[in-house]
């Protein structure tokens, strides 16, 4: 208890509800402004979870689907074996253990054919890390668009 809390107490020793309230204790909330406060912040809370059909049968949609995507191959000069390895671990994990409704793999499209440790050289910026415009281009066209065609509610 604050040395003020102590002096507005005085000689009755008894706590507000308010102090009570601010110290995160039980409390009666008899006190105007507190019931006047804990109603508008009801009020908020309706309005801030009240939504339309349409919101919610999107709210649903977009929950319900889960698209994961694979970690294309990278080798500049601070990408270490390691990582590698991790990058192999993860992309196994999306493939056959994360229990996505659809993997897009784009390391299947970006590594190099000779070296999958690597990114195509024809694919790759020239930084060893992103795609070039033809290698996104071929990320792109390796999405069928029809799993997400009627996905999103009239």
């Amino acid at each position: 208890m604050t040395a003020s809390a102590r002096v507005r107490r005085g000689a009755t020793g008894v706590e507000s509800e308010r102090e009570k309230m601010l110290a995160g204790r039980p409390y009666l909330a008899r006190d105007p402004d507190l019931v006047a406060a804990r109603g508008r912040a009801r009020d908020l809370l309706r309005r801030y979870n009240a939504t339309s059909q349409r919101e919610a049968a999107l709210r649903r949609f977009l929950l319900s689907k889960i698209v994961g995507a694979t970690i294309i191959p990278r080798s500049n000069a601070t990408w270490t074996p390691q990582m590698t390895e991790y990058r192999h671990q993860v992309n196994d994990w999306i493939r056959h253990g994360a229990q996505f409704d659809r993997v897009l793999d784009f390391d299947q499209v970006m590594k190099d054919p000779t070296n999958p440790d690597i990114m195509n050289p024809v694919l790759e910026f020239g930084d060893h890390i992103h795609p070039n415009p033809y290698g996104y281009f071929l990320m792109g066209q390796s999405i069928s668009l029809s799993a997400f065609q009627g996905a999103v509610p009239d």
